[in-house]
């Protein structure tokens, strides 16, 4: 079955719940200096898979053969045979700089008293000269050193130099006629092989297909290589990446630490707990270092195979830490004390919320969203605000392959051809030089991958929405928007075209990771229409006015939200102000009470002001409904929730078990550690291979864990469809369908338990591949936070309905 699936998530906050008022400071958080708009330089016709820096000039190789200008700059077309130079300053052309090769370039390194380039790939002349895939370039001269020829068998992947000293990398056996596979260390003079230093490297067993494959499944056979080398600097390490499955006779994965001297295996604990390891078809791709520790990255073949970040310390590889985002990494950089991470992440389900990211992708590659570039804080791997974006191209499409930086620049390489949604090809910078980036605009639909997508699929819900709520007033919804080298941003809102704005409010937020913030215009006429504009601002740069929208004030106030559910006749209905150990059932029949289990404290403010909800501590807190309810078809669930947990866990679900974890769970609203909301529902029977089989929809961007609160509505109207909506508005619908692109029908359990704040949501957590390294989302299948007016239907809601109760809660009124 192919999931048709994505996503629904928002977070609403009000001027006065932020204590905000029309002209409030402007705040803005800007945690690393680099910009997030590309800077001019010239474009290779290919890409660039190497990059190194020396005196001011960037050196860039790969697989073009010409050059031209960026946008902005002059000059015509260049022949340029794999290897190029570009001014540091003004990313134009060195055309004092030409060396011509026969082949490919994939590593470049410059020697550290900057007079050396160190050039591997897979030519066999420079400048007509026979070379075998390793050369030396002297960089006062631009002339091949005709004193350097280790003369490499094969494809040379990476270079790594000391003043006396050359670690190559890559596909080859032999080095200058003697047996070397696959790494080899050389005279920085001559070339001449170093013959103490002779590790040897294990081979990846094939990889083959389950016994029911899917489309497109083949055997693939893994020929070792290493791709990454790294020294330490203090010199008593040589760290090794690339595709094998250990090292001297040890089956360690993708990653060893060596004797630079002998190439004996050093200790590296991180072997045992990455999951670069023996049962996963993944390599080292990158490896950086400063001070005291390492960093590494790594990109797999199967689905769910090892692609994150990690750092370890270089002593010993103890692990510092993890951060498991899916979509293959290929470049690192550090400058000022961040980590730069070129890749095509999609998916950081396993991580903790908040800064550490903690989003769910799509569930099949059609409904990826890549973040191509990122940055990361050394010490603990948590994101920081720097998200410019790529596309990725050709047949192994991962947008950058290498990144670099001088110290005043991020340099970037690789298959792309636009940078922020503008054409340039294959190479870009981003200078650090504060912020450029101006917001978008709110409401525009921002993080759909410009790049991709699959037909049919929503992505994410952006629009600016206007809905009448309590008595005379309006309550306007606001996504935030997205700023490529910006946290917090400024919001003003500004009604019927007045250029005086009634509100400001200001929110923090990533580009996967954005809260929507709520606005009620209060003491309008009833009756009465009002359009709405939007801007968002970083301090310096502000958007355009985002399109109006309108919405009209109801001409009566909303019934009290008692009225409004009861007359929604539902099959269950706790108002959880409880004091005792039942939880009533306020729902026509009484019968369906339920059971406080572990920690869960009474008698919390409740959503409606003047009511009380429970708090469930996160760890052992739920409420479980004491008989069955039967809902064999269409079903609705309702809940109101609060929390700024990054954890995640269950809002609502219903269970085979009454209580305890295992069983069937079904109709499932789940937050993940992110924020995100995300509505489930299981098909009858089978699975796939990635997981069951389950129907299921949620946005990738928007999250609810604001500390606010809110209401989810699920809803199934027993034909295939289901819907989710937050706060009154729907947030999308969605239909399973199978490979061939037909409707399968989620029937769901006839009969169940509910439980409100935990289930066992093992069967229902859709991600996309296998979780090689054993890991979940949510962190906590156990809610931590605020719930209150949770209740089941056995119909499917409409918009109005959702809404009426929507706006019963904002009034108040119990």
């Amino acid at each position: 079955m192919r999931l048709a699936a994505t996503a629904a998530t928002v977070l609403a906050l009000s001027t006065a719940a932020l204590g905000l008022t029309p002209g409030a400071a402007q705040a803005a958080v800007n945690d690393q200096a680099v910009s997030g708009v590309a800077s001019p330089i010239w474009q290779p016709n290919a890409p660039v898979d190497a990059l190194a820096n020396a005196n001011g000039v960037i050196y860039a190789g790969g697989q073009f053969t010409s050059v031209k200008p960026g946008a902005g700059q002059s000059g015509s077309a260049t022949a340029r045979t794999y290897l190029a130079a570009f001014s540091a300053s003004t990313g134009a052309l060195v055309t004092s700089f030409k060396v011509t090769l026969n082949g490919r370039v994939n590593a470049l390194d410059v020697s550290p008293d900057g007079r050396t380039l160190y050039v591997g790939g897979s030519f066999t002349t420079v400048n007509g000269t026979t070379r075998n895939r390793i050369a030396a370039i002297t960089l006062s001269t631009g002339t091949l050193n005709t004193s350097f020829n280790p003369n490499a068998s094969a494809a040379v992947r990476s270079i790594e130099s000391t003043s006396s000293t050359v670690y190559l990398g890559g596909d080859f056996t032999r080095v200058g006629g003697a047996t070397r596979a696959y790494m080899a260390s050389v005279t920085a003079a001559t070339g001449a092989l170093n013959t103490r230093f002779v590790p040897t490297f294990v081979q990846r067993p094939a990889q083959t297909c389950p016994t029911n494959p899917p489309p497109g499944c083949t055997t693939t056979t893994y020929t070792p290589n290493v791709l990454a080398i790294k020294v330490s600097p203090d010199g008593t390490r040589v760290l090794a990446g690339g595709q094998f499955m250990g090292v001297n006779g040890v089956s360690s994965g993708g990653m060893a630490s060596l004797d630079p001297t002998t190439g004996a295996t050093e200790e590296w604990d991180a072997n045992t707990a990455q999951p670069i390891n023996t049962n996963c078809a993944g390599r080292v791709t990158s490896i950086v270092a400063q001070g005291t520790s390492a960093y590494v990255t790594g990109a797999g073949d199967p689905p769910g195979c090892y692609e994150g970040t990690y750092s370890a310390n270089i002593s010993n590889g103890a692990v510092n830490w993890l951060s498991s985002c899916l979509g293959a990494s290929q470049g690192l950089t550090i400058m000022n004390n961040i980590l730069y991470k070129g890749s095509h992440q999609h998916d950081c389900a396993f991580n903790q919320g908040g800064a550490s990211g903690g989003f769910v992708g799509g569930t099949g590659r059609g409904g990826f969203i890549h973040h191509h570039l990122v940055g990361q804080n050394l010490a603990d791997g948590t994101f920081v605000h720097w998200s410019p974006n790529t596309n990725g191209s050709g047949s192994a499409a991962t947008g950058p392959h290498v990144m670099a930086n001088d110290g005043t620049q991020i340099i970037v390489g690789g298959d792309f051809t636009n940078v922020n949604g503008s054409s340039q090809t294959y190479l870009t910078r981003f200078l650090a030089n504060g912020d450029h980036a101006t917001p978008s605009v709110p409401g525009r639909n921002i993080n759909s991958d410009p790049f991709g997508g699959q037909p049919g699929v929503l992505s994410a819900k952006l629009a600016i929405t206007v809905q009448p709520t309590a008595a005379n007033t309006l309550t306007v919804l606001i996504p935030t928007s997205d700023d490529a080298d910006s946290g917090t941003l400024t919001y003003r809102v500004y009604r019927d075209g007045g250029s005086t704005p009634v509100a400001t409010m200001t929110a923090e937020s990533y580009t996967w990771s954005r809260p929507t913030l709520r606005f009620d215009d209060k003491g309008l006429t009833a009756g009465s229409s009002h359009s709405y504009r939007v801007t968002a601002s970083d301090g310096t740069f502000t958007s355009a006015l985002s399109t109006a929208v309108s919405g009209r004030v109801a001409s009566s106030a909303p019934g009290a939200f008692a009225s409004v559910v009861s007359n929604l006749n539902p099959l269950l209905w706790w108002r959880l102000d409880d004091t005792g150990t039942t939880a009533a059932d306020s729902s026509s029949s009484h019968t369906n009470t339920g059971s406080f289990q572990g920690g869960v404290t009474k008698g919390a403010s409740g959503a409606l002001g003047n009511d009380g909800a429970v708090t469930l501590n996160g760890s052992s807190g739920y409420v479980a409904s004491n008989t069955q309810i039967t809902a064999p078809n269409a079903f609705s669930e309702s809940v109101w929730f609060k929390t700024t947990s990054t954890h995640g866990g269950s809002l609502l679900a219903q269970s085979d078990t009454r209580t305890g974890s295992g069983g069937n769970t079904d109709r499932a609203i789940t937050m993940d550690n992110n924020g995100d909301l995300v509505f489930a529902v299981k098909q009858p029977g089978g699975s796939s291979m990635f997981g069951p089989a389950v129907t299921s929809f949620r946005n990738q961007d928007t999250i609810w864990n604001d500390g606010r609160w809110h209401q989810a509505v699920g809803t199934y109207d027993g034909n295939g469809t289901i819907s989710l909506y937050v706060d009154g508005q729907l947030e999308g619908s969605t239909a399973g369908t199978d490979f061939n692109g037909n409707p399968v029908l989620a029937a769901g359990m006839p009969t169940s338990y509910l439980r409100a704040g935990y289930a066992d949501l093992s069967s229902v957590q859709i991600v996309f591949g296998i979780n090689f390294y054993n890991r979940s989302w949510p962190v906590s299948p156990f809610f931590s936070g605020s719930l209150d007016e949770a209740s089941a239907f056995n119909y499917a809601l409409t918009l109005a309905q959702v809404q009426s109760m929507y706006a019963a809660g904002v009034a108040g009124g119990a």
